[in-house]
């Protein structure tokens, strides 16, 4: 039960730290590539990074500049290796980021 507990507050905390405007996904996104550099060989942070920007492209309508380095962190993500429970995620939102990227 104090695991349920548990796992419902590393949620809770998690959502309530999603960046809400440009401005907090940009900083967001800068974090997580701060963290890259420090622990290059973790693939959920390339995961993280992918789904940031590609959440930043949606918020700011912007044609998806963020797409090709989305991509590269979704491929580092898919070679490093990311846990079981995030397998789904990451295919789906590579899957996504290439049809989006094929049409013209």
């Amino acid at each position: 039960d104090s695991k349920k507990n548990r796992k419902k507050k590393a949620i809770n905390t998690a959502m309530a730290s999603q960046p809400q405007t440009s401005e907090d996904f940009g900083s967001f996104s800068e974090e997580i590539r701060r963290r890259i550099k420090t622990s290059p060989e973790n693939g959920e942070l390339h995961m993280a990074l992918g789904m940031t920007l590609q959440q930043q492209d949606m918020q700011n309508h912007n044609g998806g500049i963020n797409q090709p380095e989305a991509l590269k962190a979704y491929e580092n993500a898919i070679r490093l290796g990311v846990p079981d429970s995030s397998k789904v995620s990451l295919y789906l939102n590579t899957g996504i980021l290439l049809t989006t990227m094929s049409r013209p």
